[in-house]
């Protein structure tokens, strides 16, 4: 018996084996833990399972923010009584090491309550996990072992493997330059192979003592950087496209200045300096200049005959084939080489991009330049393609850092070429150009507000903003090409995410940014142009869509907003004499700055948690499945880095214990005006709790500080906060009474929630309600919370307003014949010790 057919037996033999244990573990709990690394063969698998056994099995598939597997089963099934389950996707749970711990916790209540065979699909890696975190759960476990499935197309194993690991990574070279728009992120599942199958397809061939050839580790590295980008690690993603680029990078004949791609860098930065607006103009493929000023008249093919850089039609099919004559001179070889040195070139530069958006000046420069020379080589590679469909998608991105680095003759000289290019692709019928050709008339609006030509900054704004209103929302405008081949006839790889859907998403999110910006363009022209009106209802609009996740944009939106002074002279809200307006924005752009690590903490602003700036291109609902590993750096709150410098974290900690005791139903932090009680609440307790699990229960912190309505606040902050987990609330987007409110953070239980109201400047709340009457429905409501074992509350307030909190031991609510008789709780003493929590100012030392 060959091997191709030994493995096949020895799957039908380990099949066999579950269909017997489903089948015999009726009535009872029974973890069968199925061991596959290829999602493929599991699916093929499963798919002969009926006619091997007789019992019908519900399925469940995790989603990557599941955090509790029991839980999640229960919920699905909910009263259903299933005869056995299947479980897919435990590896693509974002949060795993902590589901897995949890579930060993609650072991007791699977073999309690779950009286059927569970079937747990799982990895190698999640093995190792199971039996890190989980040991008394995963040795309850039936293992059964299946190994790679063959297809009929190879002699062997081997062959398959290297083969789709091959057609796997041309798939997504592929993907990056058939697609219309720039890939800033290329999903990984894509191609035959998804992530977790690439790593075991790596493993099994060096179990197999195979060596890979250079050109498909070259193609790995590359992947795994692309991994490393979405994982928010720049350095690792720089290092792997650098071992990539060794091999795509020509021999030692390539004289070209390269520069240190270490991300963390200490060279001076004057890399990417060598392009100049000369340059610019003498490149080949950028042609005339005074020829695209009248590109709004291309309307036909016709108008190419005015085009010095398209003498005839008979350059249009060669353009359309990517090739002239010069490119039919180099090999296929050396044409693959050079196209995937420029894509590993442009990818490198956008970490150097990205780690320039993440630091404070003069730091930020020094990468720009950098990435301003590799993009630059990256270009200059498939020049020497005549590849000007790749050119026209990736100019762009060297435009942007030309704006950071405010070089405004380069950058006017680059739009122009870019409008260029992007009018030719069209005119060839290329589809999906509409963000780019917004994007040149952008720059164009940029240098124009730079160099106060303000009517042709008006008119480029507009520009823009017409030509990106025509974007669709749907996937057709950005219209990405499939270069999947078919897979095979006897089972065809489930999609965890669809790559197109999560392009789509990154882009419509690049789409509103943009958008944002042509409004902030158009309104400081308009300032300037007397259009007082006009610019601030344009400057409003362009703060509602801009998305706040790009936080130094957002800033110049509020900047325009705001400053009394700048280059574009006095701020609109200051001319209208909205100056409460403008002190508002200012205390804002102060906490961006802080939250971001821009700049240090200001004032009695108060400290918010520390922010990620989100890479550029990455969909907002990217999920484990396609990153190698949950990261600290996925969370894009963390306790704010003051709160640990000044010697808070302390307090942070035992406030985090109290909520995670029985013993404390209330807490009641209090101070003197300024010592940071608000400070401690946003910027360390409440990023503390987010990352905090307590027994099984995930924390939910809800924090209000508004107590002009508190019922109507209270209920839209909560729905705000459940909405963000992906929880539905009971009476849809309204909470609008307080037993209703109560009734939510009961069934919070039922999600594993422990809610923890957090109520800040608790002293406000008297003086909106001078009325005790007035009082008594928060207080019966408190009283209520209190109760609750899985409701926390904290009042933080100024401690010379500790008094009236008394009120809650006075008078009696509810019908009780004792005040606050559901107080007991707390020992009927609001202002104990063990309910209080002093908060003293710093020390000198």
């Amino acid at each position: 018996m060959d091997k191709s057919n030994a493995i096949a037996t020895e799957n039908q033999h380990a099949l066999k084996k579950l269909a017997s244990a489903v089948e015999a573990s009726q009535g009872q709990f029974k973890l069968i833990l199925a061991r596959c690394n290829y999602i493929r063969v599991r699916f093929r698998l499963v798919a002969q399972l009926p006619t091997l056994c007789s019992v019908d099995i519900n399925t469940v598939t995790l989603k990557p923010s599941d955090n509790v597997l029991y839980d999640t089963i229960r919920s699905i099934l909910a009263e259903a009584r299933p005869s056995a389950v299947m479980v897919w996707g435990v590896e693509s749970v974002q949060n795993l090491a902590q589901m897995l711990s949890v579930t060993n916790q609650v072991l007791e209540e699977f073999q309690k309550n779950l009286p059927f065979p569970l079937v747990l699909w799982i990895t190698d890696d999640v093995q190792q996990q199971l039996i890190q975190f989980a040991p008394d759960f995963e040795s309850l476990g039936t293992r059964i072992e299946f190994a790679m499935f063959l297809g009929n197309r190879y002699a062997n194993a081997t062959e398959t493997l290297i083969t789709e690991l091959k057609e796997t990574t041309d798939a997504i070279f592929d993907y990056i330059v058939k697609s219309n728009s720039i890939a800033y992120f290329v999903p990984t599942d894509i191609g035959i192979l998804c992530h977790g199958e690439i790593d075991a397809a790596l493993k099994d061939l060096q179990h197999r003592g195979e060596t890979l050839e250079p050109a498909l580790k070259a193609s790995i590295e590359f992947l795994r950087g692309q991994e490393a980008y979405a994982n928010y690690q720049l350095g690792s993603a720089v290092t792997h496209y650098e071992q990539s680029l060794a091999f795509w990078q020509p021999a030692p004949r390539e004289t070209e200045r390269w520069v240190d791609h270490e991300i963390r860098r200490s060279g001076d930065g004057e890399s990417g300096k060598n392009v100049s607006s000369s340059n610019l103009e003498d490149l080949e493929y950028l042609g005339n200049l005074d020829d695209i000023n009248n590109l709004d008249d291309l309307d036909n093919l016709e108008d190419l005959n005015n085009l010095e850089y398209l003498d005839n039609l008979e350059d249009i099919n060669n353009l359309e084939n990517g090739s002239d004559t010069t490119v039919n001179e180099i090999t296929v070889s050396d044409q693959q080489f050079l196209e995937r040195q420029g894509i590993v070139l442009f990818y490198i530069g956008l970490c150097y991009f990205q780690q320039g958006e993440k630091s404070r000046e003069p730091e930020n420069c020094l990468y720009w330049n950098d990435a301003r020379g590799l993009f630059q080589q990256c270009l200059d590679r498939f020049e020497q393609l005549n590849r000007h469909d790749l050119i026209t998608k990736l100019i762009n991105q060297l435009g942007e850092v030309i704006l950071r680095l405010e070089d405004w003759d380069d950058l006017y000289h680059l739009a122009h070429n870019a409008l260029g290019l992007q009018q030719r692709q069209i005119l060839l019928g290329a589809q999906g150009l509409a963000p780019l050709k917004a994007q040149a008339y952008g720059f164009l609006a940029e240098v124009a507000v730079n160099q106060s030509r303000w009517q042709e900054a008006k008119q480029n704004a507009q520009k823009a903003l017409d030509t990106i209103a025509t974007v669709s929302s749907g996937v057709a405008e950005q219209g990405t090409e499939e270069t999947q081949e078919t897979q095979e006839t006897q089972g065809t790889k489930p999609s965890l995410n669809s790559g197109v859907s999560i392009q789509d998403n990154a882009l419509q999110t690049m789409h509103s940014l943009q958008t944002s910006l042509y409004l902030l363009l158009l309104a400081q022209s308009e300032q300037r142009l007397g259009e007082a009106e006009a610019a601030l209802q344009h400057l409003e609009q362009a703060r509602v869509i801009a998305p706040e996740d790009n936080p130094r944009f957002y800033t110049r939106i509020l900047q325009g907003l705001r400053s009394r002074s700048g280059r574009l002279g006095k701020s609109l809200y200051f001319q209208q004499g909205q100056y409460l307006q403008a002190f508002q924005l200012k205390q804002y752009q102060q906490s961006l700055a802080q939250q971001y690590g821009w700049g240090g903490f200001i004032g009695a602003g108060g400290l918010q948690p520390r922010q990620q700036i989100k890479l550029v291109g990455l969909p907002t609902n990217l999920i484990g499945a396609q990153r190698l590993a949950p990261l600290e750096e996925e969370n894009p709150e963390t306790i704010a880095l003051e709160i640990a410098q000044s010697g808070r974290q302390q307090d942070v900690n035992r406030l985090i214990e109290r909520i995670g005791s029985n013993d404390y139903r209330l807490i009641v932090i209090h101070g003197e005006s300024g010592v940071g009680k608000s400070s401690l609440v946003n910027g360390g307790l409440v990023p503390g709790l987010k990352q905090t699990v307590i027994g099984t229960e995930d924390v939910l912190p809800v924090v209000m500080a508004v107590y002009s309505n508190w019922v109507e606040e209270l209920g839209r902050l909560l729905v705000e906060a459940l909405t963000g987990i992906n929880i539905e609330t009971l009476h849809g987007t309204s909470l609008q009474s307080p037993d209703i409110i109560i009734q939510q953070l009961r069934q919070n239980e039922q999600h594993n929630l422990r809610t923890v109201l957090i109520f800040d400047q608790f002293e406000d709340f008297f003086f909106v309600y001078l009325d005790k009457a007035q009082r008594r429905q928060f207080f019966e409501f408190l009283e209520e919370c209190v109760t609750s074992p899985s409701v926390k509350v904290i009042l933080s307030m100024r401690e010379d307003y500790l008094h009236y909190l008394l009120e809650c031991e006075r008078a009696p609510w509810s019908g009780s014949p004792n005040p606050m008789a559901s107080m007991e709780i707390i020992g009927n003493d609001i202002l104990s010790k063990h309910v209080r929590y002093p908060l003293g100012n710093f020390s000198r030392e």
